[in-house]
């Protein structure tokens, strides 16, 4: 452990922080990704919802 240190090996050597630098990234990026699709697809569902609530409404209970 003690040899380790002294040759720079450690955890805080900025060879061994960079492959969880990077999957950090890819993280953050598929988690913003899922939700940039999730918010289109909310506000898609949204609005055909309001449309079709806009519809019933000017045609009426019966729908014709």
């Amino acid at each position: 452990m003690f040899y380790k240190s002294l040759t720079g090996l450690n955890m805080h050597d900025e060879n061994s922080e960079q492959p969880l630098t990077e999957h950090l990234v890819d993280q953050f990026a598929s988690y913003f990704l899922m939700t940039m699709l999730a918010f289109h697809i909310f506000s898609y569902m949204k609005k055909n919802y309001d449309k079709r609530l806009a519809k019933d409404k000017f045609l009426g209970p019966s729908g014709k």
